[in-house]
């Protein structure tokens, strides 16, 4: 068993992320994008900003409305609703990219970005449903009390990782497998919430663009923290697997007397010259056979 080090899992963290940050930084700006890029599509032309504007001066809400909606307000609702929806739907697609890109990072050399877009479209909506009650649950459990709320993000933490890369495993496989890795490292994975804490925050400090950096080595942060513990499990199921085979084996029983020795199994002595003899005449020869 590997072991959680935070140390070396950060570590490795790092180094990988000098070597993929190109890509990954990319897709982060992508993602941070995506909803920027839904609402501006969606909002009014300069000309209809100048109208506002006046509109807005001359309080007349209405006209604001109006011509904010292209039509009423009804409108102007089903056109945020629509921004919303599509903006979430975006982002999650992307996320599951950089969930498997990632993965891949920390596994492999070659990341082959071709292959993992159609693999994450063929299993989206897998993904998404299973993101969807994440979320559900999350915000319950936070709504309830904030404790619960805490305790299930660190026990859930790998439920997107897991459904992005493993579409095999269903809603409550999933959940189960991301409570068995957490399982006995639930205070060490707290000091994972403080470390890329602390790393957001000097991204922060470094004129707020090492924000997007800091998001590329958390990223690979828990991409390999997820390569670790789930390494450890599949050690320790190696091992069960072993055990209760050895277990449920039944012992071989010899029945040999005493002074008696076990002839040896793979030495066969050839059969006599005489008796080949025999076997041929009283069956013919075989060379017809073969004609």
């Amino acid at each position: 068993m590997n072991g959680l080090n935070i140390d070396s899992i950060f570590g490795r963290a790092w180094t990988l992320s000098k070597k993929h940050w190109p890509l990954l930084l990319i897709l982060v700006i992508v993602s941070s994008m995506t909803g920027q890029v839904v609402s501006a599509c969606l909002q009014p032309s300069a000309a209809d900003q100048i109208r506002m504007i006046t509109a807005m001066m001359d309080n007349n809400y209405d006209e604001v409305t109006r011509i904010a909606s292209g039509g009423s307000g009804a409108l102007l609702g089903v056109k945020l609703t629509a921004a919303v929806v599509i903006s979430c739907l975006l982002s999650w697609l992307i996320q599951m990219i950089m969930q498997r890109v990632s993965w891949q990072c920390v596994t492999t050399e070659e990341i082959d970005l071709t292959a993992q877009f159609k693999n994450c479209l063929k299993g989206y909506l897998h993904y998404l449903g299973i993101c969807l009650v994440y979320t559900i649950v999350l915000v319950l459990a936070t709504c309830c009390c904030i404790l619960p709320g805490l305790y299930l993000a660190i026990r859930l933490m790998f439920v997107p990782i897991i459904a992005a890369n493993r579409p095999e495993l269903s809603l409550g496989e999933t959940f189960s497998r991301s409570m068995r890795l957490t399982k006995g490292h639930f205070w060490t994975l707290v000091g994972y919430g403080m470390v890329s804490f602390v790393i957001v925050i000097v991204g922060f400090l470094c004129c707020c663009v090492g924000v997007l950096f800091s998001e590329v080595v958390l990223l690979l942060f828990l991409a390999e923290t997820y390569r670790v513990l789930d390494a450890d499990a599949n050690e320790e199921d190696g091992f069960s697997v072993q055990d209760n085979a050895s277990d449920t084996a039944e012992p071989e029983t010899t029945d040999m007397s005493e002074g008696s020795e076990q002839a040896p199994v793979d030495s066969v002595s050839p059969a006599p010259a005489n008796e080949q003899d025999n076997v041929s005449t009283q069956y013919g020869s075989t060379d017809h056979y073969q004609k």
